[in-house]
């Protein structure tokens, strides 16, 4: 099986945001490990940039992410 790993600048965005959270910032070396895999991810990612808002979720950036799914045609 094939699996294509799908971004948006907008879940890219949220995932920079989480990694400043307090939580993350307590493990050594966490943001720099996170960001340098972002960049990664960034690297080989199919991106697309979802046209319609969806607000099916109650933590709105989540919504982000069914969006992504929906616009790449995500099978899960």
């Amino acid at each position: 099986s094939r699996f294509v790993l799908c971004l948006s600048s907008a879940v890219s965005s949220e995932y920079k945001r989480v990694f400043q959270y307090e939580k993350f910032r307590k493990v050594p070396g966490f943001l720099v490990r996170a960001e340098e895999l972002l960049v990664r991810f960034e690297q080989l990612a199919y991106f697309s940039e979802p046209t319609m808002r969806l607000r099916a979720i109650a933590d709105e950036p989540d919504n982000r992410l069914l969006e992504l799914a929906v616009e790449a045609n995500a099978q899960f």
